[in-house]
């Protein structure tokens, strides 16, 4: 579950790690970055996710993917700026936990190790799976994480610690889907006459169009009459100075791209079927699990009524069609859990958990490799041998560790002269 920082000359080490300090979260999405210290119960700033955290975005404004090296130069700034900005601790006396989204590139991941190493000579950093630590803050490691972002949707099924990244399904359904959806009523309503002008809808920008998803938008229940509903809320324009007045009625609707899978983008899935699509997916014996504990999360996990509308739109689509009868058994069991914090923070809510007590069955750290020179004060002694050291990468077991290094000594020392020497 943890990558091995080479570029960082990182070495990795299973199970907790003896630090007195708690440690760093990050949890990096496709819009926001939230980081924070592991012993506070939310994070400590809350900001746009830089674009080299991004490969998407940055991807698509260099035109091509970056080398790991290229990469580090430049995470350097940001791991900075978010450091001794955002947190403003000693590093030096903090590990860092980074919530893996599981779909970076591997380059991102060893130059982002080398960052936190060079710039802020942080002790250790362990990348954890974000769906793991996403089913984590419930208080179980079984689960499905419904990660609804910005860009898209995954659903990870996560059984006894391990997600099952080959199960996981994705789906172009999120933020942008509904803002999408919101621009297009918009501009229907300026054809209608509906006291909204073209120049009114072409004035508002993409960002003012994702907060008015975040702020304004709502989830109506499955069959509620739309059109019925009354009363508006104010979205306002910088480039006019003014306010455009919108609907509750198009408010709704513009949550319904999560559901009707009428998006260009989505391809006729929605959130219910992708969520019925993944469990139908696992095995036979995966599936009692991971169905009693869904956890919903990400950029719209704050829409009023989401969770509702989820729940019985998986119930109500599984009873009707056909395919999914394999899954209608288990629908007594099927439940939506909340997170032990906000659901927007669940992710890192899950990372602090790992970060505060070490939690040895889930997390690698991947520390510094030491210098040469440090190597051969180490590896030189009085006697001129070198220091055994265990490699925790490759147990989990520590008294069986020490057994076998014990059982390594005593064929290297067979007489026992050099115990009895050192009892003396």
């Amino acid at each position: 579950m943890a990558r091995r920082s080479t570029l960082a000359g990182g070495r990795s080490i299973a199970g907790s790690l003896a630090v007195h300090q708690p440690a760093i979260v990050i949890d990096a999405g496709a819009a926001l970055l939230r980081i924070g210290v592991a012993s506070e119960p939310r994070p400590r700033a809350v900001i746009p996710t830089p674009v080299a955290l991004d490969p998407v975005r940055l991807v698509a404004v260099r035109g091509f993917r970056p080398t790991t090296s290229e990469w580090a130069s430049l995470l350097a700034p940001v791991v900075d700026e978010l450091l001794f900005r955002h947190v403003v601790v000693k590093t030096k006396e903090h590990p860092v936990v980074v919530c893996d989204s599981l779909l970076w590139p591997h380059e991102l991941c060893e130059a982002l190790a080398h960052a936190l190493f060079e710039v802020a000579s942080v002790p250790a950093v362990a990348f954890v799976p974000a769906p793991l630590l996403c089913v984590a803050a419930t208080g179980f490691l079984t689960g499905l994480a419904v990660d609804v972002g910005f860009r898209e949707t995954r659903v990870t099924p996560v059984a006894e610690q391990y997600p099952l990244v080959g199960r996981m399904r994705i789906a172009a359904i999120g933020a942008t889907t509904v803002a999408a959806r919101l621009r297009e009523l918009l501009g229907a309503a300026s054809s209608d006459g509906g006291g909204i002008t073209d120049a009114d809808v072409a004035a508002i920008t993409d960002a003012e169009l994702h907060d008015a998803v975040a702020t304004l938008c709502f989830v109506a229940p499955r069959g509620a009459d739309t059109t019925a509903m009354t009363g508006s809320a104010t979205l306002d324009v910088a480039a006019t100075r003014g306010v455009v007045r919108v609907s509750r009625r198009m408010l709704a609707e513009a949550s319904e791209a999560l559901f009707d899978g009428e998006s260009d983008a989505a391809d006729g899935r929605s959130l219910a079927s992708v969520v019925l699509d993944t469990l139908l997916g696992c095995d036979v014996d995966v599936r009692p699990l991971v169905i009693r504990n869904i956890v919903v999360t990400g950029s719209l996990v704050g829409l009023p009524g989401l969770g509702a509308r989820l729940d019985m739109e998986v119930r109500t689509l599984c009873r009707e069609q056909d395919a999914y009868a394999a899954l209608r058994p288990l629908l007594p069991d099927l439940a939506l859990n909340a997170p032990a914090c906000e659901p927007w923070a669940a992710t890192w809510f899950g990372g602090a958990a790992v970060g505060g007590c070490g939690a040895a069955c889930i997390a690698k750290w991947t520390i510094p490799q030491p210098s040469d020179e440090d190597a051969a004060v180490a590896g030189s002694g009085s006697t001129g041998e070198a220091v055994r050291s265990l490699d925790w990468s490759a147990v989990r077991d520590v008294e069986a560790a020490q057994e076998a290094d014990g059982a390594a000594r005593n064929a290297d020392d067979p007489t026992g002269a050099r115990a009895a020497s050192f009892a003396s």
